[in-house]
């Protein structure tokens, strides 16, 4: 047997990883995926289907992250706009505020779009695997060959939708920027 460390898996040799202390009697193996004859060695579609899933938590995980950092963008220039409305003109506080928001629906907008777009994706791959195993590969691909179509016909949208979320924003805090500015200039 071989322990795998603070994890608490003991690996038996023959290959099934399964918890340590009592519950190890209560039939709770787990079989790790593409295991052959050692820990360790992965068959061809176990190694690429691992390699995708890793893939795809990495995606998610860096989509989360440009998310968190592009809303704490946009709290920011409300939170400096808003210090700054007293000794900004009222042109200047209805324009760029107009504009940040028109940004933050898109934005927002877009992100809603793609949730439900994901959402929609897998309630069809959770029906075809509600299917069953007879033709499981073939149904699987072809839901997941539908799923990548509707994405590339969703992302068409991608540029415009940045490039106009982003030029609203930049011209908003181009605004507040010149007026504060002019303001402690002038």
């Amino acid at each position: 047997m071989t322990a795998c460390g603070a994890a608490g898996f003991v690996l038996p040799g023959d290959g099934t990883a399964r918890l340590g202390g009592d519950m190890a009697d209560a039939g709770t193996e787990i079989e790790p995926a593409g295991v052959t004859s050692e820990v360790g060695e992965v068959g061809p579609r176990e190694y690429f289907e691992n390699v995708a899933t890793y893939q795809s938590r990495l995606y998610a995980t860096s989509a989360a992250y440009n998310q968190v950092v592009v809303l704490a963008g946009y709290a920011g220039f409300f939170a400096i706009w808003a210090s700054l409305k007293p000794d900004m003109a009222r042109w200047v506080i209805q324009s760029s505020g107009g504009l940040m928001v028109v940004s933050l629906i898109l934005f927002g907008g877009w992100t809603v779009l793609q949730m439900y777009a994901g959402k929609v994706h897998s309630g069809h791959m959770l029906a075809e695997i509600a299917k069953g195993r007879e033709d499981f590969h073939r149904r699987i691909g072809a839901a997941e060959a539908r799923g990548i179509a509707a994405s590339q016909s969703l992302m068409r949208w991608w540029k415009p939708v940045v490039w106009s979320s982003g030029l609203t924003a930049l011209a908003a805090s181009l605004i507040v920027s010149i007026s504060a500015f002019l303001a402690v200039a002038g």
